[in-house]
């Protein structure tokens, strides 16, 4: 996946996506193995369209996770290493269908 950054285009390896967080007309992609996430103006929709179906799963307005990293499910978030990460009840149910074995 490219995403642009400052004026330029960075080339983004799908399986590094810890998290995607959305902030209104923008988001931040939080990569393996480095500290500072790639901020990028564009929307979560605008994303989602250009990523192929089934990699991420939207477990909330603004959130965007590869369940594959999803270390445990709780109430109301996922954990993800040592990030938790809010599960809204509007995707709860698909989250959990897609976990199921």
């Amino acid at each position: 996946m490219v995403v642009p950054f400052f004026r330029k285009l960075i080339k983004i390896v799908i399986a590094d996506i810890e998290y995607i967080e959305g902030l209104k007309d923008y988001i931040k992609i939080y990569l393996r193995n480095i500290a500072r996430p790639v901020l990028t103006r564009m929307s979560m929709k605008a994303l989602e369209e250009k990523l192929p179906s089934g990699v991420l799963t939207r477990t909330h307005k603004s959130f965007l996770v590869p369940l594959s990293k999803v270390t445990a499910v709780k109430k109301d978030f996922l954990v993800i290493g040592t990030k938790s990460i809010p599960l809204s009840a509007h995707y709860r149910e698909n989250v959990l269908q897609r976990l199921r074995p």
